[in-house]
């Protein structure tokens, strides 16, 4: 089963998880560790609780974690990585202006730990609660972070486009 999985699903999945990976080899390196943690714990996958699927994005999503903590921690800061053009979502010009506007103020943060935050949320498009397990920040925390920076893009440009933010 584990086989057949990998055989007809590894391509896919490593194009949708290389934009949150940085890039398309560290996406093939967390692939492969979720098949072999998969077939280490196949033991563990009850089809009468659900789906293979299921249980094997679980793994995936671990393994991603696993991946961006270690990142963060050997100093390889997410804010490093070129964005991939391919992999970008279409905006129109005005959309595009904003969120190098948003970016730019990133960069410019002291607080390298509030600075992978804004990234991940602002321009990575993380929820706060997959932020949590990468960074270790605690949530009130990225909340507080975000907040104050939305605060920030408010009073910079308005309500209309700090909305646009988020």
């Amino acid at each position: 089963m584990i086989e057949e999985f990998y055989t007809e699903n590894f391509d896919r999945l490593v194009i949708q998880l290389s934009r949150r990976a940085g890039s398309i080899q560290n996406a093939e390196d967390i692939v492969q560790e979720a098949f072999t943690r998969a077939l280490t714990y196949k033991d563990a996958y009850n089809p009468n609780l659900n789906q293979f699927s299921t249980w094997f994005n679980g793994i995936l999503r671990r393994c991603l974690y696993d991946f961006k903590r270690v990142e963060l921690k050997q100093g390889m800061a997410i804010l490093e990585e070129e964005p991939l053009v391919e992999e970008t979502v279409d905006l129109d010009g005005y959309e595009q202006k904003f969120a190098a506007e948003i970016e730019k103020h990133i960069e410019q943060k002291a607080n390298v730990a509030h600075k992978n935050v804004l990234y991940l949320y602002f321009i990575r498009g993380y929820p706060r609660r997959d932020i949590v397990k990468i960074t270790d920040e605690s949530i009130k925390n990225i909340e507080i972070i975000t907040y104050r920076f939305k605060q920030e893009m408010r009073e910079r440009y308005g309500d209309s486009r700090a909305e646009a933010a988020r």
